[in-house]
């Protein structure tokens, strides 16, 4: 980065509020074009950027997934892609392995708890 672009960074947009700085990122992420590619080589390719709205929203979706589905899918791994099912697992490994069979690379993998599970912390 250029020394002109970090002054600019700490001047202009450092300051602003953390909502109006994902909004500046967000705009400027939808102006770039896609990522390229280089020679296939996995250490040189430049991940694909998705505006944190989206992400955000996509995890909710996931989040409302699982608390529907937790009497069915209770005890197991999921793999989700918003609030669609990818594949389950009997652990992380084979659920992430089911969501890359679907064809998707960035898939929520999470452990749905049982209905009946409560949640417990240890005391002192």
């Amino acid at each position: 980065m250029s020394t002109n672009i970090q002054e600019l960074y700490a001047n202009s947009v450092r300051p602003l509020p953390d909502a109006e700085r994902r909004q500046l990122a967000n705009l400027i992420l939808a102006e770039l074009p896609p990522p390229a590619k280089t020679n296939g080589n996995p250490q040189d390719e430049v991940l694909e950027q998705t505006p944190l709205e989206s992400v955000t929203a996509k995890r909710q979706k996931a989040i409302d997934w699982i608390k529907t589905h937790r009497a069915e899918y209770g005890g197991m791994y999921v793999a989700l892609d918003g609030n669609t099912l990818l594949g389950t697992g009997r652990n992380y490994v084979e659920a992430m392995r089911a969501a890359r069979a679907a064809g998707v690379e960035k898939a929520l993998v999470d452990y749905v708890h049982p209905p009946e599970y409560v949640g417990s912390m240890g005391g002192w």
